[in-house]
């Protein structure tokens, strides 16, 4: 990561490396319950999960991100020997979710009164056979801060249809309140 990082451009302090060695979910969850304290202060906090605490995923990131309100970044221990190209992903993920940004546009003068916004969907089939769609739009003047938002549908077209322009008010609504209609 420091070397991906700094490729990057990012800086990354030396990480405080804690070890929770518990194989149980709820043994995982309260001893990363005891360092709350410290990971209240925290920027983003890394979890590297080995096969044991990966099937807890989706509770370590609600203790996190929802709970103590800290971003989170997982990855897993197998993943450790990618290149560098995987940890560059991580960093980027990483520098988003502390509001960072990765990128920007530089948008002609003669358009600089216009309020340009970028707007990506992805979808892929969740486990339960149904639709993720995820929307991802910008909404500064740089295209450089995205929100993004996500909803699970059925695979009817009507569905689909109602998703997707569910999604688009949202991120619509959201625009308008940050550049003021």
């Amino acid at each position: 990561l420091k070397r991906a990082s700094k490729e990057l451009g990012v800086i990354i302090d030396t990480p405080k490396i804690k070890r929770i060695a518990a194989h149980k979910e709820e043994d995982f969850i309260s001893e990363l319950k005891s360092y709350e304290d410290e990971l209240r202060n925290k920027q983003i906090v890394l979890i590297i999960l080995d096969k044991y605490s990966a099937s807890y995923y989706a509770q370590i990131k609600n203790y996190l991100n929802t709970k103590l309100g800290v971003a989170s970044q997982c990855m897993r221990v197998e993943n450790k020997s990618k290149n560098l190209s995987y940890y560059s992903n991580v960093v980027n993920q990483m520098v988003v979710k502390i509001k960072g940004e990765l990128y920007n546009i530089e948008i002609s003068p003669k358009f600089r009164t216009v309020k340009p916004m970028i707007i990506g969907v992805d979808v892929c089939r969740c486990k339960n056979k149904k639709l993720r769609y995820v929307m991802v739009s910008s909404y500064n003047q740089l295209c450089s801060r995205y929100i993004s938002e996500q909803r699970e549908c059925e695979d009817v077209a009507e569905e689909k249809e109602f998703t997707i322009s569910y999604l688009l008010k949202l991120t619509l609504t959201f625009y308008n309140k940050v550049n003021g209609g």
